[in-house]
């Protein structure tokens, strides 16, 4: 059959990506959204949400300025 996967993006208005959708066949499968400082425009943390296998990922990052 036809297997058909489609992929939007949001932005902020600095022109930083918020947020990822993955669907496979008109269903959602994945949702990544990314948080970022608001002072310095850096990403702190990601979420990645496995819908089907009903799971959470956390990502944080730190940045160090020499």
């Amino acid at each position: 059959g036809n297997n058909t996967e489609k992929i939007t993006y949001m932005y902020d208005e600095n022109g930083n990506e918020t947020t990822e959708k993955k669907f496979k066949n008109g269903t959602q499968t994945n949702e990544i959204i990314y948080i970022y400082d608001e002072s310095k425009n850096l990403l702190t943390s990601q979420a990645d949400r496995q819908i089907q296998k009903a799971s959470i990922k956390i990502i944080k990052y730190e940045y160090g300025f020499y």
